[in-house]
């Protein structure tokens, strides 16, 4: 299979605006505007140190002027929709079980929010396919700034610089390193899809970018992100060598893994030279840390949690399960089950499956949206695999993540329509 300048063949198959039935208004303008707001909405999901961050505040703005705009609903993203209404719904059911539900509501409030907000992007690219684009553009500029920050805070080299730090550990404009370095894993993964498939005007720029993200997401000291990171950069490189069908294509991806090895290696050779990343990378790199085994440890906690949620159908509240335990559950389907209760738990298991299955079938179809398709495929898969051993349901990227692959998903069914008719 050939490979896919994605930027070309989405510019040329843009649909018409969607937000163009306004009055008054040029419709490439308006398109333009439009365009503006989606890649801002996308770099926005890097700073979120306060809440509500800019990002909640901008898309709520976004929805409301998007659908008066004449952004319409499709029958292919009311899956979405239900199955992250249904989630939400398990955690308000559960309010009945406290005795002091007031910081739950404001919880699953949230949820419900994230939710509504992953279904309008699904309906955006739908809509209009370059905005795929545009989001992941300023997805991926904003991750490489907030990066940035991160890691100079750390390396003492940014005035009053102690904001982007957390526990000794870079955090850029996060509240959590943990969330932090994942968020940098699907631009990191996109750069590098793009370093392995398209021409090579552009190699250094994206090494760069590349670069800063991978600095970042080392700094940040995350299991869970470098798990994730390394993940992802496999599952992309192992997608592209799939697809490329010449053995001289095969010798230059073999070649760019080889050389992108040793640099990696040979930058933490170089960083572990220094104590103040030495001694915290020892402490953070062992597999099993002090509060994942023994008793009442990470594991234990789960066992236990598990068997909790048979006599709790209906979940126990957000903070209930520390109280219980010491910790909160660092387990997506615990976190689910204890929250949102089985109804929650089931939701989310079926949009996860949901998602998995529509994205495996179409990964290698020749489509202008392939590209996008396979990274954020492979970076969806490794969250949800990382999900064991941490919480995600209120991880603004892994909403859009989703929300982008449904888009797809939306894309694909509409064309394979349109392949019928033909």
């Amino acid at each position: 299979m050939t490979d896919i300048s994605a930027s070309s063949e989405i510019a040329s198959t843009r649909s018409t605006p969607s937000v163009g039935r306004v009055s008054g208004l040029d419709a490439k303008a308006v398109r333009r505007l439009g365009d503006f707001a989606m890649a801002a909405a996308g770099f926005l999901g890097a700073f979120v140190i306060f809440e509500p961050a800019p990002y909640e505040l901008f898309v709520c703005v976004l929805m409301v002027l998007f659908f008066l705009g004449g952004l319409t609903v499709t029958r292919h993203s009311m899956p979405l929709l239900l199955l992250t209404s249904l989630y939400s719904l398990g955690g308000m059911i559960t309010l009945f079980q406290l005795t002091s539900p007031s910081s739950q509501v404001v919880y699953v409030a949230v949820t419900f929010f994230l939710g509504l907000t992953s279904w309008f992007f699904a309906l955006v690219v739908q809509q209009d396919v370059f905005r795929l684009k545009v989001i992941i553009n300023g997805y991926v500029i904003g991750a490489v700034l907030t990066a940035a920050l991160g890691s100079i805070a750390y390396l003492g080299l940014l005035p009053g610089g102690d904001m982007f730090l957390r526990f000794g550990r870079a955090r850029g404009a996060f509240q959590d390193p943990n969330v932090f370095a994942p968020f940098l894993v699907l631009p990191a993964a996109w750069l590098w899809h793009g370093i392995l498939t398209k021409p090579s005007n552009l190699i250094l720029l994206r090494a760069a970018g590349l670069s800063i993200l991978l600095v970042g997401i080392l700094l940040a000291f995350s299991r869970a992100g470098w798990g994730l990171v390394l993940f992802a950069l496999g599952g992309v490189y192992l997608v592209a060598f799939m697809q490329a069908r010449t053995l001289v294509k095969r010798v230059q991806l073999l070649a760019l893994a080889g050389v992108g090895a040793v640099a990696m290696l040979g930058a933490l050779l170089v960083a572990l030279q220094f104590e103040q990343i030495s001694s915290v990378f020892e402490t953070r790199a062992r597999v099993v840390q002090d509060y994942d085994g023994g008793a009442l440890g990470r594991f234990e906690r789960h066992a236990l949690g598990f068997q909790l949620a048979f006599e709790k159908p209906f979940g126990i509240g957000r903070s209930e399960f520390a109280k219980l335990f010491t910790e909160d559950p660092h387990n997506i389907w615990l976190k689910s089950l204890m929250v949102y209760g089985w109804l929650g738990f089931v939701a989310y298991l079926v949009l996860t499956l949901w998602t998995l299955k529509c994205g495996f079938k179409t990964l290698f179809y020749s489509r202008p949206w392939t590209p996008y398709l396979q990274v954020l495929y492979v970076v969806f898969l490794g969250h949800i695999v990382m999900a064991y051993v941490i919480d995600i349901d209120h991880w603004r990227h892994m909403f859009l993540i989703t929300c982008l692959l449904w888009g797809i998903y939306g894309l694909e069914a509409s064309h394979q329509k349109q392949m019928q008719r033909n």
